[in-house]
């Protein structure tokens, strides 16, 4: 980032700075700023949030994330190089009860001409950076899941799933709709056998799965940040700015 301000108005507050991964190995990431390569991606959010409005272009709001971000540099004891923006992960729109509602936003240039930003919306700005290659991987077992709200209610879930799974599907609509939710909610209401139905439910397209994410190579570094900005005519509001985001 270019001017000193911007730097100050990200960074300028104590709780901004304990909320960075507090490992020496992570304090001596520096970029060219002196300052931590997290603060890098954070302030990306900001861009991000100033890039958005109506009628504009995702793919122009993801060039200007990915060139900021791109811009900048890191430093460890054994290796060098820039930050980049992570591909395969992205921002969205969301909805009530949808929490990732169609449209992406990508934190590079998408070059799509078509997906824009509508009066009205609400959008989850997204900022993903990463010391690594720039894209990341599922590692390890499932952590959350959540209803396929594009599952239509006629889909005969009595010819593809069990009765374990119907129950629990019930369950699930009943308690959490199309919210995210992870197994130990499930074994707390009594499915302690919850595996074998859930796994159908998957199967059958019925439930999503979002596994944990780790960066392609090791020894590196990742970080995300987030705003929810609703955009009114003739302004942007940012739900989520507060004294300590």
């Amino acid at each position: 980032v270019s001017t000193q301000s911007t730097w100050e108005a990200v960074v300028s507050t104590q709780s901004t700075w304990e909320a960075v991964v507090s490992t020496q190995s992570t304090w001596e990431a520096v970029v060219s700023t002196q300052s931590t390569w997290e603060a890098v991606v954070s302030t990306q959010s900001t861009w991000g949030i100033r890039a958005a409005g109506i009628d504009v272009r995702v793919s122009d709001v993801g060039a200007r994330i990915q060139e900021v971000m791109e811009g900048h540099s890191f430093r460890y004891p054994t290796h060098k190089g820039r930050v980049q923006s992570i591909k395969n992960l992205c921002g969205h729109s969301i909805e009530q009860y949808r929490i990732h509602a169609g449209k992406s936003l990508p934190s590079y240039d998408s070059r799509d001409p078509l997906t824009k930003m509508l009066e009205g919306e609400q959008w989850a700005i997204e900022t993903f950076g990463s010391t690594g290659e720039g894209a990341v991987t599922t590692l390890g077992d499932c952590s959350h899941y959540m209803l396929n709200y594009s599952s239509p209610n006629w889909l005969p879930y009595h010819w593809l799933c069990s009765p374990d799974a119907r129950r629990l599907l019930g369950h699930i609509k009943r308690e959490r709709s199309t919210l995210a939710f992870c197994p130990r909610w499930l074994v707390d209401r009594g499915f302690a056998e919850w595996r074998r139905p859930l796994n159908e439910l998957v199967a059958a397209r019925v439930v999503n799965t979002y596994p944990p994410l780790v960066v392609n190579g090791r020894q590196h570094y990742t970080a995300q940040y987030e705003h929810t900005v609703l955009l009114h005519r003739g302004c942007k509001e940012v739900l989520t700015r507060g004294l300590d985001f």
